[in-house]
């Protein structure tokens, strides 16, 4: 079933927070919490028709998720050029890259 992601106004959130015209060449990593692993084909799909299609969206599916952490590290070998965190977060806590905080979606959707 489809599930009801937070990606409405992602992409300009994106563009103004990189200071881009346009979503051509974007690389954005998506990282989900595990409870969302099984609707991680449906996110990544509902991001990247958000972002369009002159962007490209990596998924991260690993394990080091944790209560906190963005995994910028991942995202920085898939040479992403922010990274999208579904499921909140704590904002204070420094990243590398430009960093999209969005609360998290109910597993399973409606």
């Amino acid at each position: 079933s489809a599930v009801a992601a937070p990606f409405a106004g992602c992409r300009d959130r994106l563009l103004s927070l990189l200071s881009l015209p346009s979503a051509v060449g974007l690389r954005v990593a998506l990282q989900l919490p595990d409870t969302l692993l099984p609707q991680a084909v449906d996110l990544h799909r509902q991001l990247l028709a958000e972002l369009g299609d002159d962007a490209e969206v990596f998924l991260l599916v690993d394990s080091n998720y944790g209560n906190v952490g963005a995994d910028d590290l991942s995202a920085a070998h898939v040479g992403a050029d922010a990274l999208v965190r579904v499921g909140g977060g704590d904002p204070t806590i420094a990243s590398s890259m430009p960093l999209l905080l969005l609360p998290s979606v109910a597993p399973g959707g409606p």
